[in-house]
């Protein structure tokens, strides 16, 4: 940084030399981190700091990194007044060039010349030119508005620009900007929520992109108005937007540990139910944990999924149990849950539970059936939701959950504990009942059956484990070698000086035990009319 501050050496061009070789790896960012961190200290014409900046910027691509440069230049901007205006006047002076580097130089100097470059900015957002426009009104919103006064100019300007409506990455723009001066200007809020509104209704792809931003913005939390104005045009997201879906679902996430909960999960429930183009599942990898990681909005969120009575909902509840692994107690529901005081919800939540959660959470499942017991007094509701747990779960899984049946017997009240041990009796008599008629000769088949049986599930498995492996972590790193005998393996590492040392390990077997509903192989059909009806069914409207 000295000799080039004494002017030996010119280090801003030489780093406007940099190429980003992609087949060199990271060479060029390490190259580049070296200029980041001598930036703010280094004295050098603005004209000359800001080419070089916007084209290390661009040659970076799309990498998370990007933009790391921009910010260290926004230091080398703020170092005084007069460097923030040279750079001005130099972007001023070659715009078509260096336009999309006037938001960061506005942003840099507006905390300290507010009113100057404020100025500069309204000035730029009535240019003739749409790409000059478009930074100047970006960088409305890149000011420093905090504890400021938002000039009554400042709303008249991007209400002019926000009814041009005839470019997407204008209205962007207007988005940004209404919202960074929204939580500031309460005499105009009114003004700029139809700014908003006005900027989502004619832009497009990439100012949903902004808008889905903007549900992460502290400083509109408390302005559920412009949430939820957010909320109505984010639920018309093109599923095939990776990056917006991306946004919404980082949103979403933050959202719910907000108060704003609600309009968190409105949001995600009309993207996972609106049809055509609802979002799958795993479009959410965000949002899924943080409900999932809250056991009283996984509660919360559960129940209400199965009682909307939505496929996609649903399944989607299903998917937030199936994938849990931190213990059963949070999937207990419980009377502070809303929706849960009409009996007849109370049952149709359990069959819902039973449908959805059957093949893929049958003790979890059990569980929430158990729960959901003792929310009523109604003896004929109990015994109803017994007849539940009964057939189909532990008919079907009589050992996980007839172990968990007879644990929760000698815990629940004494109502529950009747029911819980009456399901248990008639397990152990319709087991006996089996026994006592003998193996039928149906299910006898010859040994030439069951050999064909067994090559098909080994080819099934096999191939499954074959693609289980291509996404392996551990095996991209690892080799892999196959032992047809043996009950160690013994290594060789190199130490100090060539010495050899000796490693044993010891092999030990492993297994994974996986309990089949019975009635697959007894009466698949039944089972999967029964269950099929436990999804479909809706609540009637009272």
């Amino acid at each position: 940084i000295a000799i080039h501050n004494e002017r030996s050496i010119d280090v801003v061009a030489a780093f406007a030399e940099l190429e980003n070789d992609v087949a060199a790896g990271p060479r060029f960012f390490m190259i580049r981190h070296a200029l980041e961190d001598a930036l703010p200290h280094i004295q050098a014409p603005a004209l000359d700091v800001i080419r070089c900046v916007q084209s290390l910027w661009r040659r970076a691509g799309n990498d998370m990194f990007a933009g790391e440069i921009v910010a260290r230049f926004l230091e080398f901007s703020r170092q005084s007044a007069d460097r923030a205006r040279e750079a001005l006047a130099a972007i001023e002076a070659h715009l078509d060039e260096l336009m999309d580097m006037l938001p960061p130089v506005i942003a840099a100097r507006s905390a300290q010349a507010f009113d100057e470059f404020v100025g500069h900015t309204l000035r730029l957002c009535e240019s003739d030119s749409i790409m000059v426009r478009q930074r100047a009104v970006f960088a409305l919103g890149a000011m420093t508005w905090r504890d400021r006064t938002v000039p009554e100019a400042v709303v008249e300007t991007l209400e002019s620009a926000a009814a041009e409506g005839n470019d997407d990455l204008l209205m962007r723009g207007v988005l940004n900007a209404a919202g960074a001066v929204f939580p500031y200007a309460s005499s105009a809020q009114a003004s700029l929520l139809n700014v908003i509104r006005l900027a989502l209704e004619n832009g497009e792809g990439e100012t949903l992109e902004m808008a889905a931003r903007f549900l992460r913005r502290e400083d509109l939390a408390s302005h559920r108005q412009v949430l939820t104005t957010l909320v109505e045009y984010l639920l018309q997201v093109d599923a095939s937007k990776n990056g917006t879906v991306n946004q919404i679902d980082l949103g979403v996430s933050h959202l719910l540990e907000t108060p704003n909960v609600d309009i968190a999960l409105g949001l995600l429930e009309g993207l996972l139910a609106r049809a055509p183009g609802a979002l799958p599942v795993d479009a959410f990898r965000f949002a899924f944990p943080t409900i999932r990681n809250s056991a009283s909005l996984l509660r919360a969120t559960v129940v209400k999924w199965f009682l909307s009575g939505k496929r996609s909902l649903c399944d989607a509840a299903a998917e937030l149990i199936a994938s849990r692994r931190e213990g059963l107690a949070p999937l207990e529901v419980d009377s502070t849950i809303p929706g849960l005081d009409n009996p007849a919800h109370l049952f149709f939540l359990a069959r819902k539970v039973v449908g959805f959660l059957f093949t893929r959470a049958h003790v979890p499942a059990a569980v929430m059936l158990i729960s959901i017991m003792r929310l009523t007094e109604d003896r004929q509701l109990l015994g109803a939701l017994a007849e539940l747990l009964r057939d189909p779960l532990l008919l079907n899984y009589p050992k996980s959950i007839g172990e968990l049946l007879e644990a929760r017997a000698t815990t629940e009240s004494e109502a529950i504990a009747v029911e819980l041990r009456g399901a248990l009796t008639e397990l152990r008599e319709y087991l006996d009942a089996l026994q006592s008629v003998g193996r039928p000769a149906a299910l006898r088949p010859p040994e030439a059956h069951r050999e064909t049986f067994r090559r098909y599930m080994s080819t099934i498995t096999r191939t499954q484990m074959r693609e289980a492996e291509k996404r392996s972590i551990l095996l991209s790193i690892v080799t892999k070698q196959v032992l047809l005998y043996g009950r160690k393996s013994i290594d060789y590492i190199e130490g100090p000086g060539g010495h050899q040392r000796r490693m044993e390990t010891p092999l030990v077997a492993h297994h994974v035990e996986i309990e089949v509903a019975r009635m697959t192989d007894v009466d698949p059909t039944g089972l999967n009319y029964q269950l099929r009806a436990f999804r479909a069914e809706q609540l009637r409207d009272e």
